[in-house]
């Protein structure tokens, strides 16, 4: 693996340590005193949000491992940007000003996981397929969740989020009814992951997809459920032990849940199952 490069570290940029923990690049600067550059960047774990620097060169330095391999100090999680989302929203005939106001749901700050980077994936994923997506997909795939509460009540994220598009979409000419009660359907589909239609079985595998993601990219996106559900594991002994234990036992009865399904193919399900077989291992019996 190349030296990591200034050029690799835009700010936004999510960035892994070797020893665990997520940090987000806020900025690259150059130090008045010798013109020296650091990065300064943001412990994603610290609720108080202060940011922290360290020269350049440190910072993209790899080191020795325990195991006696070589690694880089920091792995970059390119996240995608909201081009593919603002393309299909765009080519649905789904106004901006909607579009942003829904947005800012996905900013909130108690967010990690089910955050802005989440939806513009989505959509990310299905450009690169090259799906041609309805407008009622559309709208569901950028309204799933737009309400999310951690450690809500089963299926009260997915009927809000429905709730908060039918009251978006009331009185607008351009959002037929129908249409968006197909996409309401759909949002309420994602709760249990049984789609009610063949349109709900792409937004549903679209949602999905992260977790066949490659091993550092699934160990980046349980790092940002734990963030967001470890309020909900403050009074166990061992809050991490307790997170990944729960964490393996949903997965594992997500993927015997969705398996066959047809928008799920083979390669998904064979990598979905390797991430939770390594995610087990994690949890300390």
């Amino acid at each position: 693996m190349r030296p990591l490069t200034a050029a690799d570290l835009p700010p936004g940029t999510l960035v892994q340590h070797w020893k665990g923990g997520l940090y987000r690049i806020e900025a690259l600067a150059v130090r008045e005193a010798d013109g020296q550059a650091d990065v300064v960047y943001r412990p994603l774990a610290d609720p108080a949000r202060r940011a922290w620097t360290r020269p350049l060169e440190s910072f993209v330095e790899t080191v020795s491992a325990l195991d006696g391999d070589a690694r880089p100090r920091f792995v970059p999680v390119p996240l995608p940007d909201d081009r593919a989302l603002r393309a299909a929203t765009a080519t649905a005939g789904i106004d901006a000003d909607l579009v942003d106001a829904t947005l800012a749901r996905y900013a909130e700050p108690q967010r990690h996981y089910h955050a802005s980077w989440h939806v513009h994936d989505v959509f990310a994923r299905a450009a690169a397929l090259g799906l041609s997506l309805t407008r009622a997909q559309v709208l569901a795939l950028l309204f799933h969740d737009a309400v999310y509460v951690a450690g809500a009540e089963a299926g009260s994220n997915e009927a809000l989020s429905a709730l908060l598009l039918r009251q978006a979409a009331h009185g607008r000419a351009d959002l037929p009814v129908d249409e968006v009660e197909h996409a309401c359907a759909m949002i309420r589909d994602t709760a249990g992951h049984r789609p009610g239609s063949a349109d709900s079985a792409v937004v549903i595998a679209l949602d999905l997809a992260t977790l066949g993601d490659p091993p550092v990219r699934f160990d980046t996106w349980t790092e940002l459920v734990w963030l967001e559900y470890r309020h909900l594991f403050a009074g166990e002994a061992d809050p991490r032990r307790a997170f990944i234990e729960r964490r393996v036992r949903v997965l594992g009865a997500l993927l015997q849940a969705t398996r066959g399904q047809s928008a799920h193919d083979a390669a998904f399900e064979a990598a979905f199952a390797a991430n939770l077989e390594r995610l087990a291992r994690r949890s300390p019996r």
